[in-house]
C-alpha cells in the first residue's frame, strides 16, 4: 500500500512540476516506444518491464486527458462527456479483443497496439494546457489566454469580457477565482 502512495505522490509532484500536457505527451511517447519495444524482447524479464511501464503510463494518460477534458467543458456537458469517454474506452478494450483475435502473433499485436500512440503523441502538440496549471505556476496572462481561447472554441460569447482572473496567496496554498461565465 506504500508503494501506492509513492506512486501517487511522485505523479502529483510532477504534475504540479510539469504540468498535465507535458505529462500527456511523455506518457505518450513511453507507451508508444514501450509498446514497440515490447515486440523485440529478448527474455521475459524485459517483456514484463516494457508491459509495466506502458500500462503505468497509460494509466496516466487516461487520468490526466480526461481531467483535461473535463476542465475545459462547459459544466452542463460534463456529465454527457465523461459518458461518451467511458464509452469509447469500452469499445477500445473490445476493439482490442478483437485484434487479439486477428494478430495472434504475440510479436506483432504490441506493434499494432503502439502505433496509434504515436499518432497521439504527434496530434498532442494541439492540447491546451490547465489554466489552473499556469495560474497556479505564476502564468496567469498565458492561463487567461488559455482560458479565452476555450471559451471561443465553446461558443461563448464575449469572453474578453467577462474573463478575468483574480490570484490571491492564504499562507502556502494558491486560490485561483475565476468568473463562471457559463
Amino acid at each position: 500500500m506504500k508503494t501506492f502512495y509513492a506512486a501517487l505522490i511522485c505523479h502529483d509532484s510532477m504534475l504540479l512540476r510539469f504540468g498535465r500536457k507535458v505529462m500527456v505527451k511523455w506518457c505518450l511517447l513511453l507507451v508508444a516506444i514501450s509498446g514497440t519495444c515490447t515486440a523485440f524482447a529478448s527474455s521475459f524479464f524485459i517483456y514484463c518491464s516494457l508491459r509495466f511501464l506502458a500500462g503505468f503510463s497509460s494509466m496516466v494518460i487516461l487520468a490526466n486527458s480526461r481531467m483535461l477534458a473535463i476542465e475545459w467543458t462547459r459544466i452542463q456537458s460534463r456529465d454527457s462527456l465523461l459518458t461518451l469517454i467511458n464509452s469509447i474506452h469500452g469499445i477500445g478494450i473490445t476493439v482490442l479483443g478483437g485484434l487479439a483475435f486477428i494478430f495472434r502473433k504475440w510479436r506483432t499485436l504490441p506493434l499494432v497496439v503502439a502505433a496509434p500512440c504515436f499518432l497521439f503523441f504527434l496530434s498532442s502538440r494541439w492540447l491546451v494546457e490547465s489554466s489552473r496549471w499556469l495560474i497556479a505556476t505564476n502564468k496567469p496572462e498565458q492561463g487567461l489566454k488559455a482560458l479565452r481561447k476555450v471559451a471561443q472554441i465553446n461558443g461563448i460569447k464575449n469572453s474578453e469580457e467577462t474573463l478575468n482572473v483574480e490570484v490571491s496567496i492564504k499562507g502556502r496554498r494558491l486560490w485561483v477565482l475565476m468568473d463562471d461565465i457559463s
